[in-house]
């Protein structure tokens, strides 16, 4: 029984570790990406930023013509499904 406690104890500890692995890279990139361009290039060490700004998404979406590129996307795929199927 404590042989079997032991085993799911070190296996449990493992999957955590794993998930913490998987995981904290993806939370590091979010929360970056909140940052401001000062504070992000200053102290790039630092977990959570001090303002928060959605700057680089308003880049991306309005000055890089997300939208635009989002729209063509829905348009070539829709059309080539439809040519697919018939």
């Amino acid at each position: 029984m404590r042989k079997k406690y032991f085993a799911s104890l070190i296996s449990h500890i493992y999957l955590l570790l794993l998930c913490f692995f998987a995981v904290f890279p993806l939370l590091w990139i979010i929360i970056s990406s909140i940052k401001g361009k000062g504070e992000l290039t200053g102290n790039p060490t630092a977990f959570l930023p001090k303002v928060i700004t959605l700057e680089y998404y308003r880049h991306v979406i309005f000055d890089l013509g997300f939208i635009v590129n989002i729209r063509n996307s829905v348009i070539i795929s829709l059309a080539t499904t439809g040519i697919a199927i018939t």
